[in-house]
């Protein structure tokens, strides 16, 4: 819809950012998520009633701290910023901490970059889920270009947060089924 403002834009941007976010997590109680979006709060039942197919889940879980992936995540999206003046898509900021060699990454010279590869070892739904969260946190957010008219571009841009406020103010940690299991 052409007559929409930016601010409407980037909050229903936000909200596909969410939406992905709750398809790929799969681990905390979707009952509780969709809740939470709607801003009311949830205790996931206790025992034996399970609400969701996450709640059935009967294996362990554990915490994770993210926070390391994050702190490189917002430094290779601010390089990117900096120096090339490139915003990257959320697919192509994965590729990068992944240590992706596609096309488009070795033509624009992107695979020299500190960051990349730093990711080859991490499970891709992890890192995927991790820059979810920081679009929620605000340390990086979506910024929405129309390209032609019915066809938009998402790219990230890095927040007024810098890469040491995240690393001292806030700890990343996602809920993960146990390895293993």
């Amino acid at each position: 819809d052409l007559s929409l403002t930016e601010d409407q834009t980037f909050q229903n941007e936000n909200a596909l950012c969410l939406m992905v976010s709750f398809c790929m997590n799969d681990v905390e109680c979707r009952q509780s998520q969709l809740l939470l979006h709607f801003g009311e709060h949830h205790e996931p039942p206790a025992g034996t009633q399970k609400c969701c197919d996450n709640c059935d889940f009967r294996g362990e879980r554990s915490q994770l701290d993210v926070t390391q992936h994050a702190v490189r995540l917002n430094g290779i999206c601010k390089e990117l910023n900096t120096n090339d003046g490139w915003k990257p898509t959320i697919p192509y900021l994965l590729d990068i901490y992944l240590g992706s060699l596609g096309g488009m990454q070795k033509k624009s010279g992107h695979e020299k970059l500190e960051g990349f590869g730093q990711g080859s070892q991490c499970d891709e739904n992890i890192i995927l889920r991790t820059i979810e969260l920081m679009i929620q946190k605000g340390v990086l957010k979506v910024n929405v270009k129309r390209i032609t008219a019915g066809y938009r571009s998402y790219s990230l841009l890095e927040s007024a947060r810098s890469v040491q406020t995240a690393a001292q103010s806030d700890r990343y940690e996602l809920l993960v089924r146990s390895p293993g299991l």
